[in-house]
């Protein structure tokens, strides 16, 4: 949750079955801190202070076991303010995440 921007904390029925299940959220792993890396992947083509608009984040990457050892985390999208990597010109009508791992024996 961002202060400020979302009034209350929303757990996601999905978000809570997949942790349920023992999956992680690999942008939550390598970003824990909601406030400091709040991670919008939706809306693009808006301001996060747009009143007509809602940005949230509907892209994650889950992850469970132990041969896998996450080692980042970041956003792919067409503008450098809102993404780690840069892709232009950009396919979707949203962000991603893409997660890079390293398997372990």
């Amino acid at each position: 949750m961002q202060s400020g921007i979302h009034p209350l904390k929303v757990d996601y029925p999905t978000s809570l079955r997949m942790a349920n299940a023992g999956f992680y959220d690999a942008w939550r792993k390598v970003h824990p801190d909601e406030i400091k890396f709040p991670v919008f992947t939706w809306s693009p083509s808006t301001k996060v202070d747009d009143p007509k608009d809602h940005h949230d984040r509907i892209d994650y990457v889950y992850f469970k076991g132990s041969k896998l050892k996450l080692v980042d985390a970041e956003i792919v999208g067409k503008k450098k303010r809102s993404a780690d990597i840069v892709i232009r010109p950009y396919p979707s009508d949203h962000r991603a995440v893409i997660a890079t791992f390293k398997m372990t024996n």
